[in-house]
């Protein structure tokens, strides 16, 4: 059972937790400063590019694109079934997720940890346009 102190959780655990992964061996396993460093980046151009979209738009639809084939699709399909709308591909999985543009960086960390986890691999994200007409 992974158990998570819910007073001290930083959003980075939760978000781990929920995606049914242990924050002390997640932490342990895996450089989660440099994964954060990395994407860190990417993440501002894209809340960047939004908010010149929508002004004054904190959230946003993210999908998250990743490849899995076989058993690693299964896990990675279980993993993620709460956190959006999955379309299925060959060759993998993408997630659709409307969440908050502050929260960015905390989801695509975890996101890599979880494909990583189940033996695929996050390949990027960005954020959808909105189909409706200004």
């Amino acid at each position: 059972m992974i158990s998570v102190d819910w007073a001290t959780a930083s959003f980075f655990e939760r978000v781990i937790h929920g995606l049914w992964l242990d924050p002390d061996e997640v932490r342990a396993k895996f450089d989660v400063a440099e994964i954060s460093t990395r994407h860190r980046a990417l993440n501002s151009a894209l809340v960047t590019t939004w908010r010149r979209i929508a002004p004054g738009s904190d959230a946003a639809v993210i999908e998250f694109d990743f490849s899995a084939v076989g058993n690693a699709k299964r896990k990675l399909l279980r993993r993620l079934e709460l956190n959006g709308h999955m379309l299925k591909r060959r060759g993998g999985v993408r997630l659709r997720s409307s969440l908050s543009l502050k929260w960015l960086n905390d989801y695509s960390a975890a996101y890599e940890i979880v494909a990583r986890q189940c033996g695929g691999e996050l390949l990027g994200w960005c954020f959808v346009p909105s189909p409706l007409r200004e």
